[in-house]
């Protein structure tokens, strides 16, 4: 049954492929339809499993989100408007589930104390502590197959999983299932009800409360000292920032608003005017290379964002999705070397898998999509490399060094690659992105010259209809017919 479950919700995930259609387009209800694609998705995989297939709904939901977050990321047309939509969906279901389940628990306790014995509370610690048993030889009996996909595990995680396991909305709401169940005997509901959520209550005051200490003890919580040290960093740089900007205000005699605005007021409006050279923070310099290494893939990762909003890279291309994912995994590997690009590179080896097709993901081909990549890897590279230092300044000038040193390693890696592959497919690549970069600024230029009221809504729509379909050529067009076409210009 589990397994059932688990089929049905990979395949209901793929409804991704609708998230992805949407993204193709520039309609103003296409983050609407996406946000509703993603709430389908979960109630419909979580009834259907429930009702029809008699599985579970909890594991079908389950696996119907990791098929979406797997392959629509990329895809989403407004990624703030689909966190805050989940977010709020979260709070309320978890604020409703809590409250229900504390107003159940404790009628359960204090109007059943008749059916609740004293042995029952000592049954809840053993089933507490045996919990936590069950959890690490779990860990144990998959501790091969962990190791051997992603990252190796450590002892010290391995502690940090067990006792970290948290039991929550999920149980609390089986439990309340079970005790509203007709068939189910008002004792038997009742003690289900205590110890469910006496064992959620145990892992909040005592598993919450003590999981800081334990990850500190085990030193696998970075000390604060790196942190404060970039933060210390970037405060310096906001002050200097917010100065130059005081500084070319004053000196703008056009803006009637700011003239003779009083600079002592303005220091104490702005306490970042005042600030003063913060005292050097000393810290490890292997969590300091940590930090900055962090920074440096945030950077990084940006930038394949930006490349993503600006159409350079197709939102449904799986070159998107790889790079986007490539961050994220070097994040594993941060405290010791940068590491994207050999993910990168090994997925770009990898045989191609067709449930990416069923999610309705582009296919560009193989050549072109490693110049995709490399192209993309390479740029947001050398902004990285070129950004972080005006911001850091000369603070760790060895540890800015070392990180430049990694991503230059990994960039002849990306070059050799790139010089590999036939320079008539990438300088196709080149022209396309080029080309999606230029009708995306027509686009960006034709809603500016709406929002000033020198374009009507039709005529904005009419000249909008004109670059999508230009776009959507470029998208769907074959490669080899663009190849064609230059082959025969240049005879």
């Amino acid at each position: 049954m589990s397994l059932t479950s688990i089929v049905f919700g990979g395949l209901a995930g793929l409804l991704v492929a609708i998230i992805g259609k949407c993204a193709e387009e520039r309609f103003h209800n296409d983050t609407l339809i996406q946000i509703i694609t993603t709430l389908c998705c979960a109630y419909l995989a979580f009834f259907v499993a429930e009702s029809e297939l008699s599985t579970s709904g909890v594991l079908a939901t389950v696996s119907a989100g990791f098929v979406v977050a797997y392959y629509a990321w990329p895809r989403f047309v407004s990624l703030e408007a689909m966190e805050i939509v989940w977010e709020t969906v979260e709070f309320v279901g978890n604020t409703v589930i809590f409250f229900l389940a504390g107003l159940l628990f404790a009628d359960t306790v204090l109007d059943s104390l008749s059916l609740i014995h004293l042995s029952d509370f000592g049954y809840l610690l053993m089933i507490y502590l045996a919990l936590l048993v069950i959890r690490a030889l779990m860990l144990a009996i998959l501790w091969i197959p962990l190791n051997k996909v992603g990252s190796p595990v450590d002892w010290r995680e391995a502690v940090a999983m067990i006792w970290s396991g948290l039991r929550g909305a999920v149980s609390l709401t089986l439990a309340i299932i079970i005790d509203e169940e007709p068939l189910i005997s008002r004792e038997m509901g009742a003690r289900i009800m205590f110890h469910v959520g006496g064992v959620a209550a145990l892992t909040l005051l005592v598993n919450a409360t003590t999981a800081a200490p334990l990850l500190r003890a085990l030193g696998l919580a970075r000390s604060s000292l790196a942190d404060e040290k970039k933060l210390a960093v970037l405060s310096k740089h906001l002050a200097e920032h917010t100065a130059h900007a005081m500084a070319a205000a004053r000196e703008d005699k056009t803006d009637m608003r700011f003239i003779g605005a009083d600079e002592g007021l303005l220091r104490q409006m702005v306490p970042a005017l005042s600030q003063e050279a913060s005292a050097e923070v000393t810290g490890d310099g292997g969590e300091t290379a940590q930090a900055y290494r962090e920074a440096f893939l945030n950077v990084v990762k940006s930038h394949y964002w930006s490349a993503i909003h600006k159409g350079i890279l197709p939102r449904t291309a799986e070159s998107a999705r790889l790079l986007l994912n490539s961050v994220d995994v070097a994040m594993d590997s941060a405290s010791e070397i940068l590491a994207d690009w050999a993910f990168i590179y090994e997925a770009l080896e990898a045989p191609k898998n067709q449930l990416a097709r069923l999610a309705g993901e582009y296919s560009m081909g193989e050549t072109m999509q490693k110049s995709y990549c490399v192209l993309s890897f390479l740029e947001a590279h050398r902004q990285a490399r070129e950004e972080l230092p005006r911001f850091f300044h000369n603070d760790s000038l060895e540890v800015q060094d070392l990180v430049a040193a990694e991503s230059t390693a990994e960039v002849l890696e990306a070059t050799k690659l790139l010089q590999g592959l036939p320079a008539d497919v990438v300088t196709l690549a080149r022209t396309e992105m080029l080309a999606r970069k230029l009708l995306q600024e027509q686009l960006e230029e034709v809603a500016e010259l709406k929002e000033r009221g020198l374009l009507t809504s039709s005529d904005a729509s009419k000249l909008d209809h004109r670059v999508q379909d230009s776009l959507l050529k470029l998208l769907r067009q074959p490669k080899d017919q663009w190849l064609q076409s230059k082959a025969a210009a240049d005879q």
